[in-house]
């Protein structure tokens, strides 16, 4: 066989490999446009092509200048050029592919949409918002998170432009929307996916250029000038995306979402009083009382929220007892702490009389509790819901949390079976 002919088939070969991902990616679109389960994932899916795109681009035009080349050894080396961006551009794809592949797994579709309708409830919402207020707006579109399921204890986010660990090694892999991991065995506790609130607040805080940048500023200012230890004040510093997230999320999802968040931080005691200005996350002690004190500002003293904090901070102390000395240190810190926080103005295009805040991006009513408790009642009930209050989706599943502590507080003998039909 000549040389020639080794090197035709060797170009045909890889002419016919560097076709498959277009194709592929075409199918997608396609199931997008036809599949109800994938309906909700039209535009990621355009925004993926998009970035893949140009990726693929990469790879044609060196294939391109494979099918032109007349000298053998440029052929050869342009050959493994070729191979290595087949390489990279599928390992940077199979990032997303497995994740809308899971879509299509019977077992999953339900949790997976319930899940992307969750975070496309939180995202638009805020974001809707945001204009409303004129705050400085993304640029272009924004679609909202793509959620997936990952073996991890805990729910987490590549935030918009993140490289994830899987593809951190390609140099072109920098995400064109924000994902969203939540656990496999979340699909049995429904109630846990309040959580993806907190985890679309992260990348709403990227998506509305770095709110929480400013806000450590402003923080670290008000309490410099309280008279607040620096090393104090760089742990708050250090903690405040994570802060500005918990607070969004109980702006989102109402006081169960610091519920749910506490029965999380249920840790061997040394855990919860761990202070490290290293750690993203203030120790959970700190963040268990950070999150009463947000709560109670959404209200009044005496009021639904005050009272719903209070429950909250007594079952914590059935457990820890009194926070140790060096915890009350930063609670004393709270009420600047949530007020630098929530009440920073933030940029507004628009310049408006008064700038917003970042309490003024949602709003949890006391009609919006007493709606989530009552449906929550009838959850825990077992009996067939008539109707649904105009609920947001997200407070439909803070009712089912509150469902959840219902149903384990009564303890009856059919309790599991009870579970098993508030999850469905």
């Amino acid at each position: 066989m000549s040389m020639g002919l080794y090197l035709a088939l060797r170009i045909k070969d890889l002419e016919r490999r560097s076709a498959t991902l277009p194709e592929e990616i075409d199918y997608w679109l396609t199931r997008a446009s036809e599949h109800e389960i994938l309906e909700k994932n039209a535009s990621q899916l355009e925004a993926l092509d998009l970035f893949m795109g140009r990726l693929i681009e990469r790879t044609g035009q060196a294939m391109a200048s494979l099918k032109a080349c007349r000298d053998t050894k440029m052929c050869l080396e342009l050959a493994v050029t070729v191979v290595d961006y087949l390489y990279k551009t599928h390992s940077i794809w199979d990032f997303f592919r497995d994740k809308l592949e899971t879509r299509l797994v019977p077992a999953f579709q339900s949790a997976l949409l319930m899940s992307d309708l969750i975070a496309h409830d939180c995202y638009t919402s805020i974001i809707n918002r945001a204009h409303l207020l004129q705050l400085d707006p993304p640029s272009g579109f924004r679609q909202y998170p793509l959620v997936y399921l990952n073996a991890e204890t805990s729910p987490a986010t590549w935030v918009r432009g993140s490289r994830p660990e899987e593809i951190r090694r390609f140099e072109d892999s920098r995400l064109p929307i924000p994902v969203i991991e939540i656990p496999w065995d979340y699909t049995a506790t429904p109630w846990n996916l309040l959580f993806i609130s907190h985890e679309v607040a992260h990348d709403l805080d990227v998506d509305l250029n770095s709110l929480s940048a400013s806000i450590a500023m402003n923080l670290a200012s008000s309490l410099e000038h309280r008279g607040v230890p620096a090393q104090r004040i760089q742990c708050w510093e250090a903690w405040t995306a994570e802060i500005l997230a918990d607070l969004l999320a109980v702006l989102l999802s109402g006081p169960a979402y610091s519920c749910a968040l506490a029965n999380q931080l249920l840790l061997p005691r040394d855990m919860t009083v761990e202070i490290d200005r290293k750690l993203a996350h203030p120790a959970p002690a700190v963040r268990l009382y950070l999150n009463t004190a947000f709560v109670r500002t959404l209200g009044q003293s005496g009021d639904v929220f005050d009272k719903s904090a209070k429950a909250l901070e007594d079952r914590w102390g059935e457990v820890y007892g009194e926070p140790s000395s060096q915890i009350n240190l930063f609670l004393d810190d709270l009420t600047d702490v949530v007020s630098a926080v929530a009440d920073t103005p933030l940029r507004s295009v628009g310049a408006p009389d008064r700038m917003p805040c970042l309490r003024d991006l949602a709003i949890y009513s006391a009609n919006d509790h007493v709606y989530v408790q009552d449906l929550a009642a009838s959850l825990a009930s077992g009996l067939p819901i008539e109707t649904v209050p105009l609920l947001s989706l997200r407070h439909i599943v803070a009712a089912s949390f509150y469902a959840f502590e219902q149903v384990m507080a009564i303890r009856a003998e059919d309790m599991d079976e009870q579970l098993q039909r508030l999850a469905k």
